[in-house]
């Protein structure tokens, strides 16, 4: 949420999906935008193509073959992704706004 204390814009609510960039979610989002790009309001609006993120982690300490492993390391990435988003949207000096 933006905003804060006095006048200035209203809050913008947003519900955010972040998608491994590969993923057949990522290609379903991405096909549709394709196929509607005149659709108002736009159900799909991305933020970000991509983000890079990185989780460190030590390799003595989890076996990234293993598939729960590689998964909870892909979630933490994902959440920061949205927190570093929602992070700079709430930034007001960004000068993010609905209109964008």
């Amino acid at each position: 949420r933006r905003g804060g204390g006095g006048g200035g814009a209203p809050p913008l609510a947003l519900k955010m999906r972040v998608f491994v960039v590969n993923s057949e979610d990522a290609k379903a989002v991405a096909e549709y935008i394709r196929a509607h790009p005149d659709q108002r309001p736009a159900p799909f609006v991305v933020l970000a193509r991509q983000l890079p993120m990185a989780v460190l982690y030590d390799p003595a300490a989890l076996d990234v073959s293993d598939a729960s492993v590689a998964d909870r390391l892909r979630k933490q990435a994902k959440t920061r992704a949205v927190r570093v988003l929602r992070e700079s949207i709430a930034d007001r000096a960004l000068g993010v706004t609905e209109a964008m």
